[in-house]
Order: C-alpha cells, then structure tokens, then sequence
C-alpha cells in the first residue's frame, strides 16, 4: 500500500466581511489603521469608525469635515491612541485622545526617498513607480515600470524573483508587513499575502464585500484590514486538523443540506445569506446524495461512529426511495420532492408517483446509475444494518434486472430508453464511440456490484456475454476521452464512481489486468488536477503512490465558505493560460489555480477553467470534501496526528 501521509494542523482562510454579507460596517471605506492594542480605526463616507471583530462604534470628526476629503489616517503609541487624518488638500487633523478635540496642524512634506541617484519619490510623482514597503534602512519594495523590485544603497537595483514568485496582479497600490514577515498588497482588484515564496490571491465576494481596495492595515494576530468601496473586511488565517474542517462541513451539511435523506443543493434569499433559503429538487440530487452516502459509510467504518452510521442508513434508504415512486419496477427518479413540500423543482418531466403522494422527476441519467451502484455497494459492505440491507439488495436486484430485461437500455415511463440510458453492444459497438468506453465501464461495474450484492447466477452470465462476447473489457481500457477530442470532466467523476466497485470486486486476474491498464491511463491523464478524490481512489485500488500530499494539499485549500460567488482569475499576471478550450467554453490555466481562489467546488466541473459565473445565491453541501477524507482515512492513506 502507499505510504500513509500523517496530517497536522493547516492554515484555514477566514473572511469577516460588511454587512449584508457580514456584521463589519458598510459603506465606501477609503483609509484604515490599526492601533497598539489591535484597535481597528477606519474612514468611510458614512464617518470615522472604531473597534474589532466584536463590534464597530461611530466616532467624532471634526466639525464640518467631509470624511470624503480624508486620504488616509495613522494612530501614534500613546496611553490614549493618538489620531491623525491627512485629507485631499494636504491638512491634517489630529487629535490626542477620545475626550480631546480636534486640531488642525501644519503637515510639511515628507522627505523624498533618494538612493544613490534614483528618486522613487520623483518616479511616483511622475506615475513610472509606486513605493510600497520600507524593508530596513536604505531599501525599499517599490513598482517600477510595472516590476517588482527591491531598490537598496546607492540606488542598486534586485527585482523579485518574478520566474518563482509572480504576482496574481501588476497593479499593486500598497504593502505592509505582518508580524510573521509576510508581505500583504492592495491591488487594483483585491489583496494579495506573499508568504515564503508563495501568493494567496483574495479578491471576489467569498473574500471581500468589494474588490475596489482603498487601503490596507495588518494587526498583531496578522488579521488583514481591508478598506474596500463596499465595506470594512477583515482577513484571517486560523490553524484548523482536516477533521476539524470536516466536522465544520458536516455540520453545514446536516444542517442546511438534508431534505428526507437527500443532500441538495439550496438557492438563498439574497447573495451570501446562508441562513434564509429554500432547497432545491435538482437534476443529480441521486448522484448528490450517493457521494455524502458513500462518505458517512466510510466514516464510520473509520471512526466506528454510530452517528455516521445512522446518517448512512437515512440516505441509503433515500436513494432506494427513487426507485421505489417510480411506476416502472427498476426504474430510478432523478429527484423526489413530496407533495406539498416547499421546495424549488428544476425543470425537466416531473410526474406523479402511483400514490399520489410524491413527485418524481423523469428522464434518469447514468450519472444516479453509477452514484446508486457505487454508494450502496459501499454502503452494503461497510455500515449497513439488517434493514438497509434489505433495502439496497431490494433496489439493486430491480434495477439490474431492468437493465437486463430491457436489453442493457434505461427504459423510462414512455417504454423509450432515457437520454443517457443506452449499454448495450448494438449501440455502444456500432454508433456511439464517444460513450463506448464509459459506458462499458458502468455496465460492467453494475453486473460486478450486483452479482456481489444479490450473487445470482444471471448477473455473472450477462457480465461474462458482455465481456467475451460483445469485447466490454477491451472497450475499457482507452475509455478516457482525452485532448483534442471532447474533454468532459463529469464523466471523469462517473468513472472513478464505477471503477471502485469492479476493481474492489473483479478477481480475475486477466480482466483485473486490463481494468487495472484502463485506471492507470485514466488517473495519469487526470493527475494535475490534484484532486483527492480520483488520488486516494488510486492509491486504495492500485496501491501505489497517489500523491497524497498534492492531495493533502487541495483538501487544506477548499474553502469553509460553500456560496458559489463569481471567481475571476482570468486578469491575473501569474497564470499560464492554456490555449485549449474547455467542453463549456472558458479561458483555462495550464495549471491548477488554488482551489480557494476557484468558484466551482464539484468534481465533475472543469478545475482549469479560470472564470466561474456564481452570483452568491447558491450554497453547496460538502461532500466534496467529506467523501475523499473519508475515504483517505479509511483506507489509510491519511491520520489525523494531534500537534
């Protein structure tokens, strides 16, 4: 087996932002300053504001003073924080302490900034540099002609590494220094942290209510203060173990996600407010709820923990649920909503169930399929009890027999195979080359589960037929769809789901052979999307090295914040573009862009792409992240190590 990967403690990006998205004032935030003591002072047009993450209080301005007028603000160390605001006009306002009045003084002009024979106060002046950081006596970070670079004694010259350390944006206005020695930026579009060697890029409403930064302060606990047009924000970095993390997205999960033992997606009230919304019946919610089922399955055969085990058996029983309101025997609905039930239905053929007492949404896809197939078989081995076992031998026998008595096709309601139902060999051989492969696979993966499962005779006759007869092994082993042809990540994500229950089942030492050949070529060509899921599956199935700790590394970056906002990344100055073009349009990256500056969080969407159009009025559950943690740990790939 590969080595076991001993995780600790990551840093975990917490965004605190204004109101509505927060509790931090809104308004146009144009200067912000920390005070010794961590006191957050901060000028918007609504006024002078100050106080932290427990609280904001409007202060005193001078009388008749346009806080429009104020460029920036500083607090002096003194027993009680000394105040000064610097306006447009070059004035400035000082105050000595809270119970004191303000008082205008003279400000002269701060010295220029002269090494050897170069001028960065002159280079500013004239817009060709923007000093941003004193580094010690005599050097400075500053933005010449569009670089990065370090001016020291004597004017010399070092440019940051730019080969290594690129920056996401080319127009950085500000920097300061946090107490670890890391270096923040305001940009024209959001901040930026370097921190040895690497950029955190924060921009988009997951980070900021804005990404028009006016200004930038960094307190003792390295929390960045960020002016923004839209409101004051606050960005922190706090330590948390992964199985703190999945505690957190299990809780979200549970509670915001559930509907009748299905795991949906809900559309919010308004952008960002997780706490008013309303579920949504969607087009997957089988494939949804198979994921978080195979993840609470292999939580408990980790942990032991019964409450996983209970949570198992409500969506094992859900799933079942959709085969069983469906008028045809083997049949399986994408999506089940009771009658009555306060709860969005995407569109699609919704029909009534023989009760009349659900709604079952139509035209079922292989995507449930090969969810349903994967998710119970887990389900099956690892934490079903006597009732879940009869209902998941129940649900699989009826719907492998209606695979076989309708000639390897999904038949719907109407007698006519659904959009996505075709398996067969006089279909898969002669016309449709670009699902041979896949769906191959699927057939062979559903005989596999169903003959280990239910073990009748019939099933281990048609895998055989299929195998020997119509060649579905050799149909597998090429069956990833790669460059230049029609790349669709989704399918990447229904194979993995099927090729873990034919390679935990299949023996056989020939076909392992060849099901083994077609993973290899399948997880090769997936591998730079580090992504946890496929890694870990490799590595349980294989047992060879899986890049566990690229795979450590995506679990410790996906974000808390489950809200798809819209992500740009395409503008930024430190991404390779790729000049290929995604199945759904999209500018792309040659390399994985962190997957917390990412908008998408399933796997079955492009991680290349470098756009994503959310609008904040969706929130995801978080078996994304659930499902390859507990699979990593159940398999021993990953421990939690207490630090």
């Amino acid at each position: 087996m590969p080595a076991r990967y001993r995780t600790g403690r990551f840093p975990q990006k917490i965004a605190h932002k204004a109101a509505p998205l927060g509790s931090l004032p809104a308004g146009d935030f144009h200067a912000v300053a920390v005070a010794p003591g961590d006191a957050v002072w901060a000028v918007a047009s609504e006024g002078l504001f100050s106080g932290g993450l427990s609280g904001f209080e409007r202060q005193a301005l001078p009388d008749g003073f346009d806080p429009m007028q104020i460029r920036s603000l500083c607090v002096m160390p003194a027993e009680e924080p000394s105040l000064a605001l610097f306006a447009a006009d070059g004035t400035c306002w000082q105050r000595e302490g809270e119970r004191e009045p303000w008082v205008r003084v003279a400000v002269s002009r701060a010295p220029d900034i002269v090494l050897g024979e170069t001028n960065l106060s002159e280079l500013e002046r004239q817009g060709r540099a923007r000093v941003l950081l004193n580094l010690h006596d005599n050097a400075w970070l500053a933005v010449v002609e569009g670089n990065v670079v370090a001016v020291g004694a004597g004017g010399f010259v070092e440019p940051l590494p730019g080969d290594l350390v690129r920056a996401p944006r080319g127009d950085l206005t500000k920097a300061v220094e946090a107490p670890d020695g890391s270096w923040w930026f305001a940009s024209g579009r959001g901040v930026c942290q370097l921190h040895d060697g690497e950029w955190e890029y924060f921009a988009g409403q997951r980070w900021l209510n804005s990404d028009k930064v006016r200004d930038l302060a960094v307190d003792s606990c390295g929390h960045a203060w960020v002016a923004t047009a839209e409101g004051l924000c606050c960005l922190e970095y706090r330590d948390l173990s992964l199985a703190e993390k999945a505690t957190y997205l299990e809780n979200v999960t549970r509670r915001r996600h559930i509907r009748s033992g299905f795991v949906c997606e809900n559309r919010l009230a308004a952008p960002g407010t997780v706490g008013d919304y309303t579920h949504e019946a969607s087009d997957n919610d089988g494939l949804w709820t198979a994921l978080y089922l195979a993840a609470e399955s292999f939580r408990y055969a980790a942990t032991g923990d019964e409450e996983a085990r209970a949570f198992a058996k409500e969506s094992a029983l859900a799933l079942c649920r959709l085969e069983s309101v469906t008028p045809v025997s083997g049949l399986m609905a994408r999506a089940v909503v009771a009658k009555g039930e306060d709860v969005l239905k995407s569109s699609g053929e919704w029909h009534n169930s023989p009760d009349g007492q659900w709604e079952w949404k139509g035209d079922c896809s292989s995507d449930e399929l090969d969810g349903d197939y994967f998710a119970l078989a887990v389900y099956w081995d690892l934490a079903a009890d006597d009732e879940g076992r009869q209902a998941v031998y129940g649900t699989i026998e009826r719907l492998t027999d209606h695979l076989l008595n309708n000639g390897y096709f999904l038949v719907d309601v109407d007698g006519e195979p659904t959009t996505w139902g075709f398996f067969a060999p006089e279909w898969l051989n002669v016309t449709r080359e670009d699902q041979r492969g896949l769906n191959s696979l699927e057939m062979l993966a559903y005989l596999a589960a169903a003959r280990h499962i239910c073990g009748h005779q019939r099933y281990e006759e048609h895998y055989w037929r299929l195998v020997e007869q119509h060649h579905y092994a050799l149909n597998i082993i090429n069956q990833k769809i790669l460059w230049p042809n029609d790349v669709n990540f989704s399918d990447d994500e229904l194979a993995f789901c099927v090729y873990y229950p034919l390679l935990t089942y299949e023996k056989h030492p020939r076909l392992r052979q060849l099901y083994l050949l077609s993973f290899e070529r399948q997880w090769q060509a997936v591998r730079a999307e580090r992504c946890p899921l496929w890694n870990f599956m490799y590595g349980a199935l294989t047992g060879k090295l899986c890049d566990i700790e690229e795979s450590v590394r995506t679990l410790a970056e996906m974000p808390l914040d489950l809200v798809t906002w819209r992500m740009t990344n395409s503008d930024r100055t430190n991404v390779d573009f790729d000049d290929r073009f995604g199945l759904f349009g999209g500018v792309q990256s040659q390399r994985i862009v962190p997957y917390d500056e990412r908008g998408e969080f399933r796997w079955n969407h492009n991680p290349f792409r470098l756009d994503s159009r959310g609008d904040g009025r969706n929130e995801h559950e978080g078996s994304h992240y659930l499902l390859p943690y507990w699979l990593g740990r159940y398999h021993g790939l990953i421990e939690e190590v207490q630090r």
